[in-house]
């Protein structure tokens, strides 16, 4: 699976995350918190 390459890649880099919902979300930094959301529906 895609997503869960990303979200492993993601996780490690500490750019990406799930919210609540189950979307991605990528944020740019931590403190600004720019995000793009996702659906992670295959």
């Amino acid at each position: 699976q895609a997503t869960n390459v990303i979200k492993k890649a993601g996780r490690k880099a500490g750019v990406i995350v799930l919210d609540k919902y189950g979307n991605v979300a990528a944020s740019k930094n931590c403190d600004i918190m720019f995000r793009g959301y996702i659906r992670v529906s295959d």
